[in-house]
Parts: C-alpha cells; structure tokens; sequence
C-alpha cells in the first residue's frame, strides 16, 4: 500500500481525504492521509478551522511531513484562490499554466522528488458546479438552478470560474445560497456526483488524482 501525506487547507478538506478520497483511491493500493495546516483555534468542533495561509507555515509542515521516509509520496491540497503574497503568481497564460507554474515554484524549493504541490482551481468550492442539480438539491435551492447553469456555461469547466473576490467560487455561492455550509453541503454532494463525474469536468484535478493512482500501480 502506497502511503500519500496531503497537507490541507482546513477541515472540510480533511474530511475529503477521509470520507472520499481515500475509499476511491484503496482499492487502486494507495492510502492518502491528510494533516490541516493549523490556523486559529475554535471553540467548538474541530480543532482547527482553515483560511489563507502563507509560504513560511506551508513550507515549514511540507518540512516535516517529507521527514517521513516511508511516505510514497507527500502532496498539498490547498485553494489557489487567496493565496498570501509570499506564494508567487504569474501574470502570465490561463488559470492552468499560472497554476502549473506555482506548483513548480514550490516544488524546487525543497530537494525532494516525492513532493508532488497541487492547488485546487480556484477553489475546493469549484467542484460544486460540477453538477448544479446536486448544489440546489442538497441546499433546498432548486430556484436558483438556472442561474447556477449560467455560472457553470460561462467558462470550459468548472475549475475557470475566476478568483476575483466577488466572483469566485465560494463567494458565488455564499451569495446564492446563504445558508450553504462548506463541510456538510459540501461533503455530500461531492459524495452524489462521485470523483470520476468530477475528474472528467476538472482537467486539473484529474491530473493529480491520476498521479496519485499511479503510486498503486506497481504494488
């Protein structure tokens, strides 16, 4: 069984791991385990909630996370969208190569070649648009379900809807469905629609789930 280390952005991230990833990726031999890259405190629930995170906090648990000889392979699944300034972003080319560029940056920072960066376009949140039915179903928002058609048919996927603070995904939805919580809405229409659904419509995701296959196939 290949051992993944993903470091992760906050709980609902966490449970993705957990509650999703993981079962899909067992039988196919790998075994993904996720750390939360630790912000604030709360006073109830999880320990830990997440938010935008930085460099210095990310490098320093990638760090200690690589110390882990009899890890396959050491990953991050973090929200491109927020990022601090300490995390470089070009200019330059579509959300995939501004993407690609950045994990390479973070990749050559550390002498590893088990380090495999990947960020979510533009969000986790991104995925719920993957299929609108399951977003206004599991939220009781069925009303809004053509407007959620007309978000999703304004870019080639899901994963280009834009960052623009009023605009990305997270904040689209807050505005539609102010009663939206990201761990259980979230979490259970990710369970309805299933990874393969979402890996077909998410070309950026589907390259890093492939990779983390990968990892089973010769075991």
């Amino acid at each position: 069984m290949a051992r993944v280390l993903i470091l992760v952005e906050g709980y609902t991230e966490e449970l993705f791991v957990k509650n999703i990833l993981a079962p899909y990726l067992l039988p196919r031999n790998v075994f993904p385990r996720a750390t939360i890259i630790p912000t604030s405190k709360v006073a109830d629930g999880p320990n830990f909630k997440g938010g935008s995170v930085g460099f210095g906090k990310v490098s320093s648990l990638l760090k200690r996370l690589l110390h882990d000889r009899d890890a396959a392979l050491i990953t991050t699944c973090l929200d491109f969208y927020g990022l601090r300034k300490d995390f470089p972003k070009s200019e330059r080319g579509n959300c995939f190569e501004k993407v690609a560029e950045l994990e390479a940056w973070v990749r050559q920072q550390f002498n590893d070649a088990r380090l495999h960066p990947y960020f979510f376009l533009h969000e986790f949140e991104a995925m719920m648009f993957v299929c609108p039915e399951e977003l206004a179903g599991q939220t009781s928002s069925e009303k809004i379900l053509p407007t959620l058609h007309e978000i999703k048919s304004q870019c080639s996927s899901p994963e280009e809807i834009n960052d623009h603070p009023d605009t990305a995904p997270s904040r689209r939805i807050d505005k539609l469905i102010p009663g939206y919580k990201k761990t259980a809405d979230g979490l259970a229409i990710l369970e309805k629609v299933g990874l393969d659904v979402i890996r077909a419509e998410c070309l950026h995701f589907n390259e890093w789930l492939t990779k983390l296959e990968s990892l089973g196939d010769n075991l």
